[in-house]
């Protein structure tokens, strides 16, 4: 079975869902949903592979974790295949990804930009320190926003029109502590943090200029809510 403790990710399709853990990645088929069903496992290229988000386009997986991006072909979901991998120096905590651009948050070191056009060779296009202990990222319009571990900067914009020239765009606070998975909806983020707190957040004011000076202000938070220990939303 899937070992999937708080800080691992899950995706899921109206047929499959990918749960990722300790052990990897676990598919299901939950076409059915009353009864869903385990199709494979996929244990990565490392041993133990901790693998943390993943996005899922186009039948290949985009996997981060531990010190690793791995890109895994779907195209038989019964036997995922390894097209490429990519060592990171730190861990692995979200990843999106558009237009053969992979989106990676690195916990200890921010984010990073990989030219993921050709699985067996990835490249790095850019490094962007953003924060400290950044759990996530979603692109969004050009842009990519960050959860940081920092109330007075707990979502980071960046302009990523060039991917290999990221620019600082601007910051939200929140009143919570721990910032956790992020989420976008139509012009609104969301962000739990582990102390209860689940911020709401405007990002509707794009302007697409680029500039070392915040380009809008996302903050202070449209409203927020008290649940208890949230880790992710959708």
């Amino acid at each position: 079975s899937a070992s999937c403790p708080k800080d691992c990710g899950s995706i899921a399709s109206s047929t499959f869902v990918y749960v990722l853990g300790t052990k990897g990645l676990t598919i299901f088929n939950v076409s059915q949903p009353s009864t869903p069903m385990i199709i494979t496992n996929y244990s990565g290229s490392l041993n133990p592979s901790i693998f943390r988000d993943i996005r899922v386009v186009n039948n290949k997986a985009y996997i981060v974790g531990n010190k690793i991006l791995e890109v895994v072909g779907l195209t038989n979901i019964k036997s995922p295949q390894l097209l490429g991998k990519l060592s990171l120096t730190g861990d692995g905590y979200g990843i999106d990804v558009n237009n053969n651009i992979a989106y990676l948050a690195i916990q200890s070191e921010g984010l990073k930009i990989v030219d993921v056009s050709n699985p067996s060779n990835m490249q790095i296009l850019s490094n962007y320190s953003s924060c400290y202990q950044n759990n996530d990222v979603v692109y969004h319009k050009g842009y990519v926003f960050l959860s940081c571990n920092d109330p007075n900067a707990a979502l980071v914009s960046v302009n990523v029109q060039n991917p290999s020239n990221p620019v600082y765009g601007s910051r939200g606070y929140t009143f919570g502590n721990t910032p956790q998975q992020l989420d976008i909806d139509g012009e609104r983020a969301f962000l739990p943090t582990l102390t209860g707190y689940v911020s709401r957040y405007n990002i509707s004011i794009l302007n697409g200029t680029q500039g070392p000076y915040p380009l809008w202000n996302i903050y202070p938070p449209l409203s927020e809510f008290i649940v208890n220990s949230p880790y992710d939303v959708d």
